[in-house]
């Protein structure tokens, strides 16, 4: 496969580099016109591309006709009849690195091993003291899984060559493939200060290292000296690995000049393309108090309300606001600092910025404003000052959010059809409405309604109050009041209901969880022993569960406390 995107790559490559040389002589060569030719009839009509490859192959393109002979017999099946095309090209040009590449790939693809060491070795003999044959052959053997092949030519490679510096990220490879991850990870921070071009191909190979590995790995990248490119794999290797604050973490005594930057800017790309912006946020704050530009402000913004970080979010909006003209603040700043205050359910504060602005957009812009406002008045459960907006934007998150707090859950139902499922406001309300066909119900609008409004207590109430309603839905209800009470350090009252929760509904989704938090309260209360046999049953019973790692961990440390092994 890497053979073949090679092939493609030259062949692409070609396809614009003999047209710019006909352009810079009196015209193209009967052979370049040739492989043109054979080029565009190799997806559809093979035997004809490579009729013409055989023609231009005796003229002045042979080179250019052997790769397409490459791709197109790799396609029919037929590359042992390019073996003696190859040994004809050889004996005209014995040094050609290209010829001798493709003979390396078409003898391996053969699996004609003999032929091919036989190859290597001329190849050797052809240019003494070069890097090249071994390269090429250190590379074959290890597409082809043959890596300690790999690593015996490579070691015979530093003896026989002029820089044996020359083979460090083929060493680096061949750790990687051997998985010798401490190795590995410390020849491609040699092979960095030599070509920092391939970072990717570092970070590609390294990410491969699991479990304690990663350890190695992080230690080879983050030891001294604080070096720019070391970090920027650790920090990308962090992302791929799920650890987005190590991931920023890894840039830490990095001297913040142009160059770092560049890398960070290339980084928040790589956290927001991975979703995570906890690693985001952090990028682009750095970049924006070096930069003080305040499209970056914006975007460390964005990143910090995705993050839960609603107050950050706002105060970056402000700076951006007060850096951009009066125009781009409008556009872009404000329904930014609107988003962050309903998120910090300021509704009050929401409706002042709106009203300030008012005079100074267009109908449209004013919209989209009053839409942030409606969110405001809903997250703090406001239906009154929010219904004007639901009715006037129809928009159906806001309008199931609406009937919920209503208590109409057969209106709520019909809205969330068509609703973002991605609303973090109506994960819950959905989560219940689909395992209760409850048409309506007052307390569970109240219970919603007292949520927004931050108020526990009064959620409580109504929700402890339905639990005989709502049919299938009653575990998740009484979770939903646990959770609550767990919040507030009440695990007096938490308990008995996470312990509802596992004997009375041991079949439910929200039985692991009961026995996790079970668990976690008699850690807090000491009792190792209570925790030991909650974890286990765990693990017994819903060895599945996404909750099964966390409670391994959580079972080490009941093991401690009950002085058990």
């Amino acid at each position: 496969m890497a053979a073949r995107t090679w092939c493609l790559t030259a062949g692409l490559a070609l396809a614009v580099a003999l047209p710019a040389r006909a352009q810079e002589s009196s015209g193209t060569s009967s052979t370049d016109t040739l492989v043109l030719r054979a080029l565009d009839l190799e997806e559809s009509k093979p035997r004809e591309s490579a009729a013409l490859y055989r023609r231009a192959f005796a003229g002045e393109s042979m080179v250019p006709a052997l790769l397409g002979l490459e791709r197109v017999y790799t396609n029919l099946g037929m590359l042992d009849s390019l073996v003696p095309l190859l040994r004809s090209a050889i004996r005209t040009e014995p040094r050609n690195g290209v010829i001798r590449s493709v003979q390396l790939r078409t003898l391996t693809a053969l699996q004609k091993d003999d032929e091919l060491t036989a190859a290597f070795r001329d190849w050797v003999r052809a240019v003494p003291g070069e890097a090249a044959p071994f390269k090429e052959y250190a590379r074959v053997l290890l597409e082809a899984g043959r890596s300690q092949a790999a690593d015996s030519v490579l070691s015979s490679a530093t003896r026989m060559v002029r820089d044996p510096r020359d083979f460090t990220a083929e060493l680096a490879q061949v750790a990687s493939a051997q998985r010798m991850w401490n190795e590995a990870a410390r020849r491609w921070r040699e092979t960095l200060t030599q070509t920092p071009q391939l970072y990717q191909a570092a970070v590609f190979a390294l990410s491969q290292a699991t479990g304690v590995a990663r350890d190695s790995v992080r230690a080879n990248f983050a030891a001294e000296p604080v070096w720019l490119p070391a970090r920027r794999v650790l920090a990308s290797l962090e992302l791929i690995w799920s650890q987005p604050r190590q991931a920023w973490l890894a840039f830490t005594g990095v001297r913040a000049d142009n160059e770092a930057v560049t890398a960070w800017k290339e980084f928040a790309d790589e956290a927001d393309a991975r979703s995570m912006p906890v690693a985001s946020r952090e990028a682009w704050s750095a970049i924006y108090r070096q930069t003080r530009d305040p499209a970056t402000a914006l975007r460390a913004a964005d990143a910090a309300l995705a993050s839960g970080e609603a107050g950050t979010a706002l105060q970056l909006a402000s700076a951006a606001q007060a850096g951009l003209s009066t125009q781009l603040g409008l556009r872009d700043a404000v329904p930014m600092r609107l988003r962050a205050l309903a998120a910090l359910a300021r509704a009050d504060d929401a409706l002042a910025l709106v009203d300030s602005v008012r005079p100074k957009v267009v109908a449209i812009q004013l919209q989209l404003l009053e839409r942030e406002l409606m969110w405001a008045w809903l997250r703090v459960g406001d239906a009154a000052r929010a219904r004007p907006f639901v009715t006037r934007l129809d928009e159906d998150e806001a309008t199931a959010l609406m009937a919920i707090y209503d208590g109409d859950l057969e209106k709520a139902r019909a809205a969330l059809r068509n609703a973002d499922a991605s609303n973090m406001l109506l994960l819950a309300p959905r989560a219940l409405l689909s395992r209760t066909s409850l048409p309506s119900s007052p307390a569970i609008g109240a219970a919603f309604v007292a949520l927004a409004k931050r108020d526990t207590t009064a959620a409580l109430t109504q929700l402890l109050s339905v639990t005989n309603d709502v049919g299938d839905a009653a575990p998740l209800v009484l979770a939903m009041s646990a959770r609550l009470l767990t919040a507030r350090n009440d695990d007096a009252r938490a308990v008995p209901i996470w312990t509802k929760i596992v004997t009375e509904f041991s079949t439910s989704p929200e039985a692991p969880e009961g026995d996790l938090e079970w668990a976690r309260a008699a850690l807090r209360a000491r009792d190792g022993g209570t925790a030991i046999a909650r974890l286990e049953h765990l693990l017994l019973t819903y060895p599945t569960s996404a909750l099964a790692p966390q409670a391994r961990r959580e079972l080490e440390t009941a093991k401690r406390m009950a002085g058990t092994s």
